[in-house]
């Protein structure tokens, strides 16, 4: 991955348009950032209201709240660490 982000590092003049690797980059993490989001929350909400489908089996875990606040402070962090534009 260094080897794409190097050259925009030092462009050789600043209206160089040499930065379209980076670019990508950048938005493929936004757009991987996101789906992180909306998954984690999902399944946050899904532990948060005890659905039968995440906590009703034996091998699921006993406290659900407790693995939603979890669930929660991940997509936190998520959203405060999502790359600025």
């Amino acid at each position: 991955m260094l080897i794409f982000i190097a050259p925009c590092l030092a462009p050789l003049s600043p209206s160089s348009n040499s930065c379209n690797q980076t670019n990508f980059v950048h938005v493929y993490s936004t757009v991987i950032s996101g789906f992180a989001i909306v998954i984690l929350g999902t399944l946050g909400l899904l532990f948060n209201a005890e659905n039968h489908e995440v906590v009703g089996s034996t091998g699921d875990p006993a406290d659900g709240r407790a693995v939603a606040q979890t669930i929660l402070v991940a997509v936190l962090v998520y959203i405060v660490r999502l790359p600025n534009p």
